[in-house]
């Protein structure tokens, strides 16, 4: 074996002694409750909204077990919380999570494509896609997504988007708090991992412990890796190519920095106009205005300007009864303050009145 390679293997040696050293030294200070469930991974009690029935099941590992079906009817906190006791007892920390999982057609389903920079920004570029594609109002809907599909070259992100509407959702909701049970997850029967984000109602402290539990040894994995390059760097010091490596991950995140940094400009831009848009779409239109002026003046009258800004309608013409104009025009559900910006005069052979009248809108007309 050459010098180099035996260097190599003497590293190798190292390296596995290190793991096993941190990896006992690690179980060795947790519960034992905690150090099994660390060993068979991070169990799921799912409670699954079925046609028929709801089919309570267990997820642990690779193992899934069935541990009750509660016909529709007989679907009540009382049921669930007696077909749950064993896993809602004990402590709270070493319990397993519960997911609440609705019927997979009970939602509207988009599939997007958006910049990768995108992803620190999903719920607030959801939020505003949201009241744009839906027919009904953010208050009235719950809705999460799920990756698909991450292209780093090209720079995109795939997501799934799902949309339910609240009043299919609350009454299970109910039923499970009145249980006891503190949902972690809310997602669909055909999932088979809870979604990446969204605005179901979880409970937040068993979100939280759920994340905990997921992300426990990839973070003991982590904290060893750091150890392991700490160990390395002493041993052989810095270099001018780690050096490189560390400016070129600078420069990257800089870019990223950057792009991000850009995409929530372009966030705040679209919410300014998505609010101007509202506004606009709250205002009566300009034809529902000439409509009503059209029906408020009396017979024997006709227009020659209408115009309308900043909330307010300015008309000139001729009628045959223009003394009683800001009468009509304040009965009006849609204008108020009418008054005439110049006096009346008779034009000449045709026994009619010259007007020039000024209306605004009311407040909160539509």
């Amino acid at each position: 074996m050459s010098a180099e390679g035996a260097r190599a293997a003497q590293w190798l040696g190292m390296l596995r002694a290190g793991w096993q050293w941190w990896r006992d030294e690690i179980a060795a200070l947790l519960p034992d409750g905690l150090r099994r469930q660390m060993a068979s991974g991070v169990a799921i009690v799912a409670i699954d909204l079925e046609s028929e029935a709801v089919v309570l099941r267990r997820f642990a590992a690779d193992d899934v077990s069935e541990i009750a079906r509660i016909p529709r009817p007989q679907f009540g906190a009382a049921s669930l919380r007696a077909a749950l006791a064993p896993y809602l007892a004990g402590p709270r920390l070493l319990r397993d999570s519960f997911a609440l999982r609705l019927p997979d057609g009970t939602a509207l389903r988009r599939n997007l494509s958006l910049p990768l920079a995108a992803r620190g920004n999903l719920a607030s570029l959801l939020d505003i896609e949201l009241e744009r594609q839906s027919p009904l109002e953010p208050g009235e809907v719950y809705h999460d997504y799920r990756v698909l599909r991450t292209d780093r070259r090209a720079a995109r992100i795939d997501i799934e988007w799902r949309i339910v509407r609240r009043r299919s959702v609350e009454a299970a909701l109910e039923i499970c708090r009145q249980a006891g049970v503190e949902l972690a997850v809310i997602a669909f029967i055909g999932d088979a991992a809870p979604p990446d984000g969204g605005d179901f109602p979880v409970v937040p402290r068993a979100s939280l412990a759920l994340r905990l539990r997921r992300r426990l040894v990839p973070g003991l994995l982590l904290l060893i890796a750091v150890l392991l390059l700490a160990v390395a760097a002493g041993a052989y010091g810095r270099n001018q190519a780690a050096l490189d490596d560390f400016s070129m991950q600078r420069d990257e995140a800089r870019s990223a920095a950057r792009g991000s940094l850009l995409l929530e400009h372009q966030i705040a831009a679209a919410r300014r106009r998505a609010a101007l848009l509202l506004q606009e779409k709250q205002r009566p239109s300009v034809s529902r205005m000439l409509a009503e002026t059209t029906q408020l003046l009396p017979d024997g009258s006709w227009l020659t300007v209408f115009a309308y800004r900043d909330g307010e309608v300015r008309i000139q013409g001729f009628s045959n009864a223009a003394s009683s104009l800001i009468a009509l025009f304040d009965a009006s559900p849609l204008f108020t303050g009418a008054e005439f910006r110049a006096p009346l005069t008779q034009a000449q052979g045709s026994g009619l009145d010259q007007f020039d009248l000024a209306v605004r809108l009311r407040r909160g007309a539509r």
